[in-house]
Parts: C-alpha cells; structure tokens; sequence
C-alpha cells in the first residue's frame, strides 16, 4: 500500500478545505521509508493522520447495515484519495486474471467523494500514465480495494487518532454479537489500535513460534522468521518469553441462584468445561461457537488451570486462571493444537479481547458509535480492573539477558519499541498502512538513530526478486527526531506550519536530508539554530552581554563559562573572548610601548 495523493474538500479540525498533498515519491532502494510529518506542536501535522483514520473508518462502514445512522457515514466530509496496492489472491477481481497473482501486479485506487450526501466514486487502473482511463466499481465491492489493515499507535496520553479505531471496535463487537449462533467471519478488523493489551498479545504470539525447528513443515504451522525476532532481541536483549496468564471472567446473572451456581462448579470439575462452556457462553458471555473451540483449546495446552467463584456485590462471579510456562514441550502444544499461522492465534486473541465491551451497556456504546470526535472516546470510557474484565492477558515473564523479569517493569522506551517494532513483523503483509504518532517519544538518542535501520531489518525478511513488492506497506509517522529524518530522503518529509491566520500549510526540505547531521536537520526544519538548552543559551547570551574592558573582567566571563559543557556555543563564546584578551593585550603592548617613548623623550636633556 503507497499513498498517492489525499485531497480534503471539506474542513476537518485544524486542516482547512481544499488542503491536498502529494505522496508520490521515487522508489527507495529501502524497504521502509516513512512519510515523515514534522513541525512544531499544533502545527497540524496530526490532523492529517486523523483525517485519514477518520475517512477510512467512513469507508469501512459505508456497507455495514447498522453504521450507516452513525456520524461516521452520515456526516459531510468529502475527500479525493489515490493509492496503489498489490493485487492478491484476498483482493482479485473476477475481471482479473490469476497472471497478476503469478506476476506481482499494482492496482492503482481513487477515491471520489465530491458531493454531499452522495456515496463515493470508486475507480482503479493499473498503469499511472494519464491516458489510461479509470474504471468504476460499484460501492458493494469496496472492501476488495481497501488496504489490508490500518493500524494506529499514539504515545500521547490526549490523542484522538485511536477514535475511529475505538468505534471500529464496538460496530465489530456488535457485528460479532449477531453471529452468535453461526461461524464468526474469520478475519480481524480491518482497523485496530495499538493499546497495551493488544501489545501484549503481539508480544506473545511473536515468541511462540520460537526455538522449534522444522514444525513448519509437520503441522503447517507459518513460522515468523528467526532474524525477525532477533532484530528486536538484539535491541532490547530480550531472550525469550518465560510465561503469562490468562483470565476469564465468565460473569453470572444476579438472577442465577446460589444452589444454580454451585451446581455448575461442582459439574464442571467433575466432567471439565469443555462439556458445559458452549451453554454456559451462549447465555451469559456473548461468544461465537468458534471462539468457544480457541477458549477449550487455550484449557487444553495451558499449564496448569484454576477456576475461582467469588463473591461480588451484583452477585456471584466465575473466574477461569490460565497459566502457560513457555518451553519447548509448550510451544510444540500450541503449535499442533493451534494450527494456522501466529496470525491466527492473534487474531483469536483479539476477537477475545472484544468481549471486553461487554462491560458497558447499550446506551455507552452507542454513545461512542454517536461521537463526533471533540474529546478522546478513551478518555471518556470507564476503566475495568483486571478482575471485572471478561479477557485480559496478564503476568508476562520475559528472560532479559539471563534474568526473568517481569513485562510492566520494561522501561517506557522498551515497551514502545517492543509495541512499534513488534506490531510490523506480526502484521507484515502488503496492502498494511501504519498511522504512527511520535513512535520514538520514549526512545535514548541511540535508538532513535537505530530506529529506521531496525524497521529496515525486519522488513527485509524477504528479499527475493519479488520483494519490493512484497513490502507494498505504508508508514506515516509524525516525529521530532532529527535522527530518524536522517534516513528519509526528502520527498518523504512534510514540514508542516500553521499560519498567523491559523491556516495550517507544509512544504518540503530543499536540500538533501539523507544521511544530514541532526544539528543541520534542527536549524532547518525544526528552526532551531543553537544546539543547546534555551536556559543555558540564555547564560552564554548573558555572559556575552557582560563588557570586557579590561582582562580581570574576561577572566571572571571565563570562569563563568567554565560551568558549562563544551558546546559550539560555548566554544565561540571562548572565541570571542580569545579575541577580545588579544585586543586588550595589544591595546595594552601598544599603550605601554607609547608610555615607553614618552618616558623616554621626558629623560632626554635640554638643549641651553
């Protein structure tokens, strides 16, 4: 998926109408190479990630039968969109020819949606030379040309670009809710959000498949390749994975008796919860028969499994304790009852992690399916502990460098790498678009030099003739690290600026940022020309005020500017002064050589 060309023809948040940008670049020699959007805090730069969350959230509902009286669909906002993806078996035409699966073919998309009210004009090519005329496809066909996942990440703690992805989630979970009684539709959302809990799912389903050879090929099992995890393990020194727990909260109904209740324990440990959890979820947590088969198949491999009845104030509360000690003998366990690929066991992961809306009622989910994005949706929903959560995946144990520690102990700058780099490999297929707010917020400066090269690697797992192709994904990040604008060439940065007049515009560097020092990057795109703090900036500013008449009063500016590290500044600080004890030494060499000759014509005698 490569972004083309984005046209705003209606207002949205800071972006004023008519905003468009062009995306077209020349091909990188690279894999990765993100757009980059930078400039200073509300420039605006975000809003073009939460316009094109917000739009392809639209089109995702656009043929959804209960989304189509939400704001999403309903509201005017009108846009042209072009991109290309890579035709697969997940998104050929009947038109299409199976050639263009056996010869990597691109499709290029536009997007139309010009007049209020109307739905979008769909059009596709193959050849992005002009006279080539584009073909229309009817709205019902849209899910084919949309990409393959949107994915969003925000280190921010007041973000709204999760907003759409948050909405997503409740129409999927309301979708999921309907087809209690059939087979679930075995694909994930389309568009999901990076929080902490789907990271720890990432993580897991990451490391599962490791350190087992040759299970590919016995149980068909899709491995993700070693170098991929060992790209991250050598950022982090991350050894392995050691364990984690799982909890279920099967939540009973006040109406349920006690006798009922007991009954049910006592059956259930006598007989095991595979011959009663299909009635017991039926009636009381919502689940398709499907995810019923992930849950019992989760109790079969689990090391040990408890099951906990506590006393609430609404009533009685059945819990089920999953513990998974991860060795060689448990990922052999996962891998031949959990066929498929680690995809699969994600996507079965976050399908659970959905029940967890069942916690709010009718009326707050179709508060958030009604919001029209002023605050964050997060920010507004209630917070369930880990005990009132119907899923929640918890107790990590990581070996770090020989030592099992725990997960929550990551410094920030870990989980954030684990959570950016970790979601790319698990979800590395063409047609993806990552919408990454500030990934690097918590990063040292070397990592924040490390983190293109890193994406680089992991992306490079394949590499065949192919491969470019194959690595049809599209990252756009915001970012105010000079490092990572160090491996962008110029056409993929935007600098974004917001007028006197609160119009937001951008433009590109003129000169070439690849491979530039951070300080040049600073001066010119972030306007910052000194390489220090503004209050040590200000002290050498305030030193260089100081007169320097006479060289006691240098020696004491010195000694001033010995506090500070050494810096350009302080070094032309120094210079300066260098200069200005050369002119006192020469005003003075000159004053006493003229000092000498009067002296020496005062000593000289009169002539009578």
């Amino acid at each position: 998926m490569k972004l083309h060309y984005f046209k705003l023809i209606t207002p949205f948040r800071g972006l004023p109408k008519n905003f468009e940008i062009d995306f077209t670049r020349p091909a990188s020699i690279d894999p990765v190479e993100p757009i980059c959007l930078v400039g200073l805090n509300g420039s605006g730069k975000s809003n073009l990630m939460q316009a094109l969350a917000q739009i392809f959230y639209y089109l995702c509902c656009i043929n959804h039968p209960r989304a189509r009286h939400y704001p999403a669909v309903t509201q005017d906002q009108r846009f042209i969109l072009q991109y290309e993806l890579l035709v697969t078996p997940a998104n050929i035409l009947a038109a299409e020819s199976d050639s263009m699966l056996r010869k990597p073919t691109l499709r290029l998309i536009r997007i139309r949606r010009e007049v209020e009210g109307q739905p979008p004009i769909l059009e596709y090519k193959y050849d992005p030379a002009p006279y080539e005329e584009w073909k229309t496809l009817p709205v019902s066909l849209i899910d084919i040309i949309l990409p393959r996942y949107i994915i969003g990440y925000s280190s921010g703690q007041n973000e709204l670009l999760s907003n759409p992805f948050v909405q997503m989630d409740f129409l999927y979970y309301q979708n999921m809710r309907e087809t209690l009684k059939g087979e679930l539709r075995q694909d994930i959302n389309r568009m999901f959000f990076m929080d902490y809990q789907i990271n720890a799912m990432a993580l897991i389903v990451n490391y599962i498949n490791r350190g087992v050879e040759g299970l590919s090929e016995v149980t068909g099992v899709t491995d993700l390749p070693r170098g991929a995890v060992d790209t991250l393990d050598a950022t982090l020194g991350i050894d392995d994975i050691r364990s984690f727990s799982i909890t279920m909260n099967l939540k009973v109904r006040v109406e349920r008796s006690m006798e009922e209740i007991d009954a049910w324990v006592q059956k259930t440990r006598s007989e095991g919860v595979a011959s009663l959890s299909a009635d017991f979820f039926q009636r009381y947590v919502e689940l398709p028969s499907d995810m019923l088969g992930f849950v019992q198949n989760l109790i079969k491999v689990s090391t040990t499994l408890q099951d906990v009845v506590e006393q609430t104030p609404t009533g009685r509360r059945i819990r089920l304790l999953m513990y998974f000690r991860m060795d060689g003998e448990m990922r052999r366990a996962f891998q031949d009852t959990f066929r498929g690929t680690v995809r699969d066991v994600f996507q079965s992961f976050y399908f659970l992690n959905l029940l967890n809306i069942n916690l709010y009622g009718d009326a707050m989910q179709e508060n958030v399916l009604n919001s029209r994005y002023k605050v964050s949706i997060n920010g507004f929903l209630p917070k369930y502990s880990t005990e009132e959560k119907v899923f929640h995946i918890d107790d990590i144990k990581l070996k770090k460098k020989g030592v099992e520690i725990d997960y929550k102990n990551l410094s920030d700058g870990e989980h954030q790498f684990m959570h950016v780099a970790g979601t790319l490999m698990l979800l590395d297929e063409p047609g993806t678009l990552f919408l990454l707010d500030e990934p690097e917020t918590h990063f040292n400066p070397e990592w924040r030099s490390l983190f293109i090269k890193t994406l680089n690697e992991i992306a490079s797992r394949d590499r065949s003739p192919q491969g470019q192709l194959k690595d049809n994904k599209e990252i756009i990040m915001t970012t105010h690290s000079p490092f990572i604008l160090s491996d962008c060439r110029k056409d993929s940065i935007f600098i974004f600026r917001r007028g006197k007049d609160g119009k937001v515009g951008f433009d590109q560097p003129k000169f070439n940022t690849y491979g530039a020092s951070a300080d040049l990057l600073l001066q010119e795109i972030f306007s910052k020309s000194s390489s220090i703090s503004r209050m040590t900036e200000q002290k050498i500013d305030d030193l260089k005020e100081k007169p320097v008449t006479s060289e006691e009063e240098v020696q004491a500016i010195r000694r001033g500017a010995a506090e500070l590290g050494d810096s350009v500044e302080k070094f032309m600080l120094l210079a300066k002064l260098n200069k200005a004890s050369a002119a006192l030494n020469k005003a003075s060499a000159t004053l006493n050589k003229a000092s000498a000759k009067l002296n020496k014509k005062s000593k000289k005698p009169k002539k009578d």
